[in-house]
């Protein structure tokens, strides 16, 4: 028969002998199985999606936060700055990784996370462009237009990634 295979094993010193049977189907998925499992993907697709979109605006926050707080632990940098502005971006910074740890981050929705993101970057951006400006010559940190390090530090709307 098509798709079978007959297999027959002999041990010549003890003659003893099994025979086994394999099958074309045998720990397959029959064809509905296929199609069921392709419609609950297409259902879940969406939540999928959402799901996806929860765990990018997370990651953003994340990464901005852990890169200022790396940031300002450099020496040259963090001697640019004052302390109370110091004080204030690592408070922020020390919010928003406790915000991200804590209970309520795990059922925010994007326009939550992207409300804390953008909250934390209007205190700590200006002190990095700060601090950045002060480190560096006016034509290295792009003078008033804010093309130095610190402006690139938060990357604009592109959910805060580094370019």
């Amino acid at each position: 028969a098509p798709g079978l295979l007959n297999v027959t094993a002999k041990d010549a010193t003890t003659r003893k002998s099994n025979q086994t049977t394999i099958t074309d189907d045998t720990g397959r998925l029959s064809k509905a199985d296929i199609s069921r499992l392709v419609a609950e993907a297409e259902q879940h697709a969406e939540a999928d999606e959402a799901a996806r979109a929860r765990v990018l605006a997370r990651n953003a926050l994340e990464q901005v936060a852990y890169a200022a707080r790396n940031a300002l632990r450099e020496e040259t940098l963090a001697a640019e700055l004052p302390a109370d502005e110091k004080e204030a971006a690592d408070k922020a910074i020390d919010e928003a990784l406790a915000w991200l740890d804590g209970d309520e981050a795990l059922d925010a929705t994007v326009e939550q996370i992207e409300e804390r993101r953008r909250a934390f970057e209007k205190v700590v951006h200006p002190v990095m462009v700060k601090a950045y400006e002060k480190g560096q010559p006016a034509d290295a940190s792009g003078g008033a237009e804010g093309g130095g390090r610190g402006e690139q530090f938060f990357g604009g709307d592109d959910g805060g990634a580094r370019r």
